[in-house]
């Protein structure tokens, strides 16, 4: 009897360690357009106050969903707000993060408005403060700039060890390497990160904004990192599929003992 019953056994536990493996992923890379829909399981769109944040199609070419938010100033000027979009998966590790922007309706000389990439290693901005410029303020660090008359592009942020690096991308330049340096920081944290693209007003923001975010570009590199696509299949299959075949091995052995 106990020899009957080995190999039911055996099978339910080579099977459910495979199962295990498609859990634990490599190194990954992620990218979203957002024309599929928002799903609210990897990403969290939030508003407060003076700033909506919202999931739209492009009025400019229907085949394309973006996010826009939206900053309207009140009749004395500044109104508290912000818009944001949460990435809800932790970042580990190394990691290269980046995001189209596009500055909708961006009044000048001075709207006191940034847009751009938040995270608990500081951030990685485009913003009008009197002048029109990149910025990046990471955290213990002092902040960098570089001047720009850029409409739309994309910021990008990346971690190599404890260095972390801000940067905007030029398609005017040759050659492969395309992104300029902003700032960089050689002592960040390497504990795992949020990701949130935002628009914040300053309190001199008195002029109504409208800036656009799409196509966000994530790349994991740390081996040990999970990616959230990789967990499948479901749990609840794998245990009707694996409580299946072995039922149907303990019938087709008892069967045959019988005959």
């Amino acid at each position: 009897m106990k020899r009957k019953c080995f190999l039911p056994i055996v099978l339910l536990v080579v099977f459910f360690s495979a199962c295990a493996l498609p859990c634990a992923m490599a190194a990954y890379p992620y990218f979203e357009d957002f024309n599929a829909g928002l799903n609210t399981s990897w990403w969290t769109l939030a508003s407060s106050g003076s700033v909506t944040a919202s999931h739209i199609t492009d009025p400019n070419d229907s085949a394309n969903k973006i996010i826009v938010m939206r900053y309207t100033a009140g009749a004395q000027g500044y109104l508290p707000g912000e818009g944001s979009l949460k990435y809800n998966f932790p970042i580990p590790g190394d990691f290269s993060a980046s995001i189209t922007y596009n500055l909708y309706n961006w009044p000048v000389p001075d709207n006191d408005v940034t847009a751009g990439i938040r995270t608990e290693l500081g951030d990685v901005n485009r913003l009008n403060n009197g002048a029109e410029f990149y910025l990046t303020d990471f955290l213990n660090d002092t902040a960098h700039s570089v001047g720009t008359d850029d409409t739309k592009g994309r910021l990008r942020i990346i971690r190599t060890g404890t260095t972390v690096q801000g940067a905007y991308y030029d398609p005017t330049i040759s050659g492969d390497n395309k992104w300029l340096l902003i700032g960089q920081y050689n002592s960040a944290s390497l504990d795992d990160i949020n990701i949130t693209f935002s628009l914040l007003p300053g309190v001199n923001a008195n002029q109504n904004v409208s800036v656009v975010f799409d196509d966000f570009n994530l790349h994991v590199y740390d081996t040990n990192a999970l990616d959230p696509r990789g967990v499948v299949p479901e749990p609840v299959s794998m245990l009707l599929f694996g409580a299946g075949a072995v039922t149907m091995a303990v019938a087709k052995r008892r069967k045959k003992n019988s005959l």
